[in-house]
């Protein structure tokens, strides 16, 4: 792909969008024609934006390589994008309220931006963010929020999550560390990474939804098996589907994993 250039569009001045991906392998020095994408896109009210900037379509960018998602777009005033309980309903750039999906993968972008995002579109259900620097402590909390999806991996310098949406339904996330889950009566698909000193948290991250889960994936290594096996469980009654998924070096078996009934 050449030159970046949204400019062919920009007679398309009516035009409203449902999808919009920007897939592109970029440097700092595409900053500026990325944003003006980002811009045509939010003008034209898209429903489903991706933007995906691995390196390759597969690789992340080594650090100071990375696109830095503006803050501009969201306020006018872009100092007031910080953190109010309950969030404030200031005058945005643009109107977002179309905006059902967001894709981000290997961007800078903040706390604030994406409870922004999650706060002011009435219909946003899915946001799913990879390789993400600049994000440490995300909190999804409203009794309205009309999110149902959340999936976050590769997340770096990540400290928290708090989720307390009662519409949530799914969730996907690279750590049990500082994982806060209240108020999901609907959450019933959870996938975890679990690294090695979170699996004895894991119970209590999740005992809030284990009577109500019907999906439940752990992405795990294989020496972690026996502690999986050990780890007294609750009853989860409506559980439909169960996956294990393990990393293995070499002749590591996964015979361990057996458990007579």
């Amino acid at each position: 792909m050449g030159e970046l250039s949204p400019q062919i569009f920009t007679a398309q001045r009516g035009l409203t969008l449902e999808d919009f991906r920007i897939c592109f392998d970029v440097g700092k020095s595409s900053s500026e024609s990325i944003s003006q994408w980002l811009k045509f896109a939010f003008e034209r009210q898209v429903e489903r934006l991706e933007l995906d900037l691995l390196e390759f379509g597969c690789h992340m960018s080594l650090p100071g390589n990375v696109h830095v998602f503006p803050d501009k777009f969201l306020f006018q005033n872009p100092r007031v994008l910080h953190r109010h309980h309950p969030p404030i309903t200031c005058t945005t750039l643009f109107n977002f309220k179309s905006l059902k999906s967001l894709s981000f993968k290997n961007v800078h972008v903040s706390d604030e931006a994406i409870e922004f995002f999650v706060h002011n579109c009435p219909f946003h259900e899915q946001i799913f963010l990879y390789s993400i620097e600049k994000l440490s402590n995300l909190e999804v909390c409203g009794s309205s929020l009309a999110l149902k999806h959340l999936e976050l991996c590769c997340i770096y310098d990540f400290i928290s999550l708090e989720v307390s949406a009662p519409n949530h339904t799914s969730l996907s996330v690279g750590t049990t560390n500082g994982l806060v889950l209240r108020n999901v009566s609907m959450l019933v698909d959870i996938h975890i990474c679990c690294g090695k000193v979170e699996i004895p948290l894991l119970v209590a991250a999740l005992i809030c939804c284990l009577s109500q889960l019907q999906i439940l994936s752990l992405w795990l290594e294989i020496h972690q098996a026996r502690h999986i096996v050990l780890l007294n469980f609750p009853d989860m009654p409506k559980l439909k589907k169960l996956v294990l998924s393990f990393q293995a070096n070499r002749d590591e078996s996964v015979l361990q994993l057996t458990i007579e009934s």
